[in-house]
């Protein structure tokens, strides 16, 4: 999601990593949990989770995809209140 939010801000394609790193710097410390545990996911899939269990991580990861799809309409909402093309 960091990553397609990155898109929509910029118009540039980040690497997965980087859409992690830009995650951290754009959204509140809130979610701060939720990203560092999918970088770790995706650098370090044997380090220790960040939850508990999956069904701990579950409810935050449907809430930051629930927060940044909101955010990212406001990126490509155009006048009048319509989106793109």
């Amino acid at each position: 999601m960091c990553r397609l939010h990155y898109v929509l801000a910029t118009g540039v394609v980040p690497s997965k990593s980087d859409a992690g790193l830009y995650g951290l710097i754009t959204f509140q410390p809130e979610w701060h949990r939720i990203i560092d545990e999918a970088l770790r996911i995706r650098r370090e899939r044997g380090a220790e989770c960040l939850y508990a269990t999956p069904g701990e991580r579950g409810p935050d990861a449907l809430a930051f995809v629930r927060l940044v799809a909101d955010d990212a309409r406001t990126l490509v909402v155009g006048p009048g209140g319509s989106g793109p093309g």
